[in-house]
């Protein structure tokens, strides 16, 4: 996996308290596994982007165990490539576009 996935996992975990207000006004969700077989999300990126969140977790603090956003930055910025997934019911609460920086994707 790339330097880049590890740290959008990294960072993710580290600032979830901006998706926290989000997720508590989200709909129920989309199952991940109905995400991934759509061919949405990678599965061999959220295999990564979980065991990663679990190293992080024993690492460091992490404000909200139960949320996971996760960034593919080799995905284009015109695809989605941000989700921000609910770990406890193992739903995708948010599916999104995300750039990050003018000229970088």
């Amino acid at each position: 996996m790339s330097k880049k996935l590890i740290r959008a996992a990294l960072v993710s975990l580290l600032m979830p308290l901006s998706t926290v207000a989000l997720a508590a006004a989200a709909p129920p969700g989309i199952p991940i596994a109905e995400v991934a077989t759509a061919g949405r999300l990678e599965p061999g990126v959220l295999r990564f982007a979980l065991a990663t969140a679990r190293c992080a977790q024993l690492a460091v603090p992490v404000a909200n165990r139960g949320l996971l956003t996760l960034i593919d930055y080799s995905r284009p910025s015109t695809s989605a490539r941000l989700w921000v997934i609910d770990l406890e019911t193992n739903r995708v609460l948010f599916e999104e576009l995300v750039a990050h920086g003018r000229g970088s994707g």
